[in-house]
């Protein structure tokens, strides 16, 4: 599906302000749905089909004080019946800019994140919507299990095939600073240890596709091909390989706050709750498993908004809402610990983009101002003036 057809009203061309973001990203939520639906199929033969996605404005009453929220529900076919999925509530946008809940207004901020391949000092990430994979020192974490690097290096790099070998030496030495032994391990074994982890045949191939179909679901595709200019041919777990040797020999210190290395992001970060989980039906889904239905408390998302993300939105009961308030963003994810000191510093991709006066010595560079005019397109990334 391509997510740049879906265009808000206020929106010019393929591009997007940052006044009409919320409002183009909200109108995502039918995508979603979808793709949930479609990415746990996918894992036992397509066995679920998307009946009908429902996205209908409820109000709610708590004594004198009342809620806008949307209620959303997408219907399945399972063995020619039609049931529900999932069910849940989410704080109803208002104005394309906030959210009225026990009678008080809030303007929820945005976030500035990495883009999917994030390369730190002690880990690298190749993320995912779903099920993303951490390496980590000498093991990598994929759907909750701790599995040797030497391993998995061994599935997807043969050293039989001279590039590919000197691919696999290369992310040893480079990444993994030798802290990995670089003799391969007795395929059998390799091919056991998988076999016995993910359910699957004891072949390279059927380990290789398994990996392929849990990590990539189709809007995690979409962002690799669009951040980082590959073709669908080339979405493999061995190009991002390629991807992150490439990225780890030309990062520099500030690469943190580079903002062409970064996307903004609204409703993945209002619906995470859903995707964690979309992604444990999906691994039982994987082992043979039919799951039908995702049982959840309906409120589940506005409560994690008060949890989670309440301390990172902007209160506002004077209903303020256009003003400078709503080009508040914050660089660091809701569960991020404290902010590196890199952030403080003005990176020349902020030019034009970001509010210079935003950036202080009081929690330096967390909580920052995009200017209004900025161009960034369905997929959060910033745009670069012609």
């Amino acid at each position: 599906m391509n997510l740049l057809t879906k265009s808000s009203e206020t929106a010019d061309g393929d591009y997007f302000t940052i006044s009409s973001f919320r409002s183009a990203q909200y109108n995502l939520i039918d995508y979603f749905m979808n793709l949930c639906v479609e990415y746990v199929s996918k894992q036992n033969k397509n066995y679920l089909k998307v009946s009908s996605v429902n996205i209908k404005d409820v109000q709610t009453y708590n004594g004198i004080h009342n809620s806008f929220l949307t209620q959303v529900s997408v219907d399945v076919l399972f063995n020619s019946i039609n049931k529900t999925f999932v069910k849940f509530l989410i704080p109803t946008l208002i104005d394309g800019c906030f959210f009225t809940l026990n009678e008080n207004h809030f303007i929820p901020t945005l976030y500035i994140l990495d883009k999917p391949i994030i390369i730190k000092k002690e880990s690298i990430k190749l993320s995912s919507t779903f099920n993303s994979i951490t390496i980590y020192d000498k093991l990598i974490t994929f759907m909750g299990n701790n599995i040797p690097a030497i391993y998995f290096l061994d599935i997807f790099l043969s050293d039989s095939i001279s590039e590919q070998a000197q691919l696999k030496k290369d992310l040893i030495q480079q990444v993994f600073s030798n802290s990995i032994t670089n003799m391969a391990s007795p395929e059998r074994d390799v091919l056991i240890y998988f076999s016995n982890l993910f359910k699957c045949d004891p072949d390279r191939t059927s380990i290789q596709n398994h990996f392929h179909n849990i990590f990539f679901d189709d809007y995690t595709k979409l962002l690799y091909q669009q951040c980082y200019n590959l073709e669908e041919k080339d979405l493999n777990i061995q190009t991002l390989l390629k991807l992150v040797v490439k990225l780890f020999n030309t990062m520099v210190p500030d690469t943190f706050i580079d903002l062409d290395q970064k996307r903004l992001v609204f409703i993945e970060i209002l619906l995470w709750p859903i995707f964690k989980r979309i992604a444990h039906a999906a691994s039982q889904a994987s082992r043979g498993f039919y799951i039908s239905e995702i049982s959840m408390d309906q409120m589940e998302l506005v409560k994690n908004f008060y949890i989670n993300l309440h301390n990172k939105f902007i209160y506002d009961n004077v209903n303020a809402y256009d003003t400078m308030l709503q080009h508040k963003v914050h660089m660091l994810s809701p569960n991020a610990g404290q902010a590196p000191g890199v952030i403080a510093n003005l990176h020349p991709t902020h030019f034009q983009r970001i509010c210079p006066t935003s950036v202080s010595s009081q929690n330096p560079g967390e909580t920052i101002y995009v200017v209004a005019e900025s161009k960034i397109d369905i997929f959060g990334r910033f745009l670069k003036e012609e």
